[in-house]
């Protein structure tokens, strides 16, 4: 007979492999966060074990363990059960993406390092806090790669359902998040720590200061700012000189050659405040990768549909077939000049490369060694040039207003007859 087991209801069992209350933790579907690796294989082994003795585990067991154990493909790796295999990994992805092994992870980050980068960024919710514990595993723990590096993570995002003080902005959070981050970083201190996204619900003060308590007791050493609206950047930093505090040094956004209504509000006041300018998804979800052309409409599937299906259009197919046109000038790649266009915007001091594969971030770092020309920067700006609103919209009539017909600043404009006809005077 073969018995279904709920995660909950698993019996305890001795298995000369497991130690006393090993298995006891496999039944609560490794509840415990195994961050000394000691148990990863003994889980595996266990679940092995019962398999091999007619047991059929619900899927939700199965993802619990890959959630909490070790990384989903470690666990279906060591599990000889094709449908558990595919349940696991089927279930135990993040909503948005696909995971990267933690090996391949690793020869990422080993790889970027060896080609001369320095700033390794994540935030405390990404696939639950796995990226933060895989850079702590490998990087963390080893001094030697830890203080040549600027390690950065965000805050707000909440990992404790039923728990409204568990995320946000707000003191309690703020540093109870710091703290965590810093256990599975195997670090004593975050290089840059992100406000991850604006909370509407703490006073911006509340978050400096508590932000202002981190740096001052050594486990921060510099704050940002992502996701948020500029007059609130504005606030937060306005209150934070006054009081003496810890400012934003940078701007954390979504921005490319798809995204770039940030010029508006949020690239002006980071240039006028000097915070650097950090941009996201630069290749829009894929979409500017050069896998998405034409040619290959509807062939291709996407990881990330629920963000990169709507930009799967027209829109998109004209600028790619601009990035293919200037790849093919430079012996380049698509993904490459895209990025290249980004690095070359007004106060972009780093871009955020989210490879997921090692061949991905090979092409990916080679955008450096793209050196667009003026001419082909303006063809790639025209084609995606953002309209914006009041008051930039009138911002082209200005020099006429301001200047009285001299050029200032290599501007210049006839003198507007809103403000004076030529041989009027003022009253």
């Amino acid at each position: 007979m073969v018995r279904v087991f709920n995660w909950k209801t698993i019996p305890p069992a001795p298995f000369p492999f497991l130690k006393s209350g090993a298995f006891h933790n496999m039944r609560r579907a490794g509840t415990y966060v195994s961050h000394r690796g000691t148990r990863r294989g003994q889980v595996a082994r266990g679940v092995q074990c019962l398999l091999d003795r007619g047991v059929e585990f619900r899927t939700e067991f199965l993802v619990r363990a890959a959630e909490r154990v070790a990384d989903p493909g470690q666990l279906a790796g060591a599990i000889d059960n094709e449908r558990c295999r595919d349940a696991i990994r089927a279930r135990s992805r993040h909503p948005f993406a696909k995971h990267s092994s933690v090996e391949e992870s690793q020869q990422i980050l080993d790889r970027f390092i060896a080609a001369g980068g320095n700033f390794i960024d994540t935030a405390n919710f990404y696939t639950k806090g796995h990226s933060e514990k895989i850079i702590g595993d490998h990087i963390g723990r080893d001094p030697a790669k830890r203080d040549r590096l600027v390690i950065a993570t965000k805050f707000s995002g909440n990992l404790y359902p039923g728990d409204p003080n568990g995320g946000g902005s707000g003191r309690k959070s703020v540093i109870k998040a710091c703290e965590h981050s810093l256990r599975r970083l195997q670090t004593d201190y975050i290089d840059l720590y992100w406000l991850h996204n604006w909370d509407v619900n703490t006073p911006i003060d509340e978050t400096m200061a508590a932000l202002e308590d981190l740096v001052r007791s050594g486990k921060v050493r510099h704050v940002g700012v992502s996701d948020t609206p500029a007059w609130k950047v504005v606030e937060a930093n306005v209150t934070a000189r006054f009081r003496g505090w810890t400012a934003f040094v940078g701007l954390q956004i979504e921005y490319s050659l798809l995204e770039r209504s940030v010029e508006q509000e949020l690239v002006p006041m980071a240039r006028e405040l000097g915070l650097g300018i950090t941009p996201w998804s630069p290749l829009k979800s894929g979409a500017l990768s050069g896998k998405y052309t034409r040619k290959s409409a509807g062939q291709v599937k996407g990881d990330r549909g629920f963000f990169l299906d709507p930009f799967i259009n027209e829109r998109t197919y004209a600028v790619v077939d601009e990035l293919e046109v200037i790849a093919r000038a430079h012996d380049s790649t698509v993904a490459r000049v895209a990025i290249a266009w980004l690095q070359a915007q007004p106060g972009v001091t780093s871009t955020i490369i989210g490879a997921r594969r090692l061949a991905q971030l090979e092409d990916n770092l080679k955008a450096v060694d793209v050196r667009l020309t003026a001419e082909e920067l303006l063809r790639l700006d025209a084609l995606t040039k953002p309209a914006f609103g009041f008051p930039q919209n009138m911002q082209a009539i200005f020099p006429a207003i301001h200047n009285g017909g001299t050029t200032v600043n290599g501007v210049h404009a006839p003198p507007s007859g809103f403000v004076m006809e030529r041989g009027d005077k003022p009253y």
